[in-house]
């Protein structure tokens, strides 16, 4: 999470891509840092950087049921509740999105 948004939004573009990406790319994203950075960003006073990062994060919740249960056990289920509280429609929409998401593949 940097303060510039200028550093932040292409940064999230990215990490978007990888997530949505294959096998090998996924098991990256895993293992690095990048999650809890993606977290953090999802609590950003920046509304850009919030919805760049809830729309990354409604990608991420879209994986398979193996990755959507590690990812919840990291913790980004109580991130998607705040944003959904957010005065951003866009926000809002992503995390709605993603917490669907969730709950699909938890109910499976």
């Amino acid at each position: 999470n940097h303060p510039s948004r200028n550093v932040n939004e292409p940064v999230l573009w990215l990490v978007g891509s990888l997530v949505r990406g294959d096998k090998s790319q996924i098991r990256f994203f895993k293992a690095g840092d990048a999650f809890p950075r993606l977290i953090a960003c999802m609590t950003s006073p920046v509304e850009d950087t919030q919805q760049a990062a809830c729309r990354v994060m409604r990608y991420v919740m879209s994986g398979t049921d193996d990755q959507v249960s590690f990812f919840v056990s990291k913790g980004c289920v109580p991130p998607l509740c705040h944003a959904i509280a957010s005065s951003h429609t866009k926000i809002r929409s992503h995390a709605f999105s993603g917490l669907v998401k969730v709950l699909t593949k938890v109910r499976s």
